[in-house]
């Protein structure tokens, strides 16, 4: 199993924050590559929530007594001190993503966004879930200045864009922004690929500028800065879990010139792929 994830002070602490109206706790990235099954048991659970996204595949959750499987695009919130047990099999090929987190209120929170009853929800795909776990697990593991307060505001936006995504809440959204979904989807599945900001606009039936546009405006940053957050992100997890050379990674995350890819790799992280593994 790949699991790539992050925790607040560096440690996996259980624990609650009641000062803040959000703190996240971690995050992370659950893959099955080898193992045929992967268990989770927490007799009366922990002392904060949990949200499971279920990015791929097929998961198994018991929930209220029952064994529940829930595939692509469900969503499972353990609450405080609820038993926790969930499992995923190989045959599945499952990918997940987890947050841990507390806050000041926060059944009130929880329940002003559309999850105040029920433990499982369908929230669909949406490649910009993805990219914000990707980015809280990101912030929790290289732990820059401020890092806390970033993760807290990108799970804020992730709880309020799987609010928005909740049966009944999205109607009035314009069905060419909720486009860039599928296009941050393909994004993070093509990202190998030389990014056509053509395409991706003709993939909506939109003009480039509008695309670029509201592209921005719902990830905060243009098409080719996205690509290569997603790149840069793709290029932590295989320094940190496999024995591929700089040169290689560089290749297997959509660069041709490996001195072009470090410099990029720098400006983004701070440091040279090789300190970055150093410090895994």
């Amino acid at each position: 199993m790949l699991n790539f994830s992050g925790y607040m002070d560096g440690a996996d602490l259980d624990r609650t924050q009641s000062d803040r109206p959000l703190s996240v706790n971690s995050c992370g990235h659950y893959l099955l590559r080898q193992r045929e099954r992967f268990d989770t048991v927490r007799i009366g659970g922990r002392a904060d929530y949990q949200f499971l996204y279920v990015a791929r595949g097929r998961a198994y959750f018991r929930l209220a007594g029952e064994n529940v499987p829930l595939g692509q695009g469900c969503l499972v919130l353990y609450r405080p001190g609820r038993d926790q047990a969930y499992h995923y099999l190989l045959k599945d090929n499952p990918e997940i993503y987890w947050l841990h987190f507390s806050g000041a209120d926060m059944e009130s929170t929880l329940a002003g966004l559309g999850f105040g009853e029920g433990a499982h929800f369908s929230v669909g795909v949406n490649g910009q879930y993805v990219y914000l776990f990707d980015r809280i697990i990101r912030e929790l593991q290289l732990r820059e200045p401020h890092y806390s307060e970033m993760a807290e505001l990108l799970a804020s936006e992730l709880l309020l864009l799987f609010s928005r995504a909740l049966p009944g809440r999205n109607e009035r959204t314009d069905p060419r922004a909720q486009g860039i979904g599928q296009v941050i989807e393909r994004i993070h599945r093509d990202y190998r690929q030389p990014l056509s900001v053509q395409d991706y606009a003709d993939m909506l039936g939109v003009g480039v500028c509008w695309f670029i546009r509201i592209f921005k405006e719902q990830t905060g940053v243009p098409p080719h800065h996205f690509l290569t957050d997603v790149r840069i992100a793709k290029a932590q997890e295989l320094l940190g879990s496999s024995a591929y050379t700089v040169g290689e990674i560089a290749e297997l995350v959509g660069y041709d010139n490996p001195l072009y890819f470090s410099r990029i790799f720098r400006k983004k992280t701070g440091m040279s792929p090789q300190q970055y593994r150093a410090g895994q």
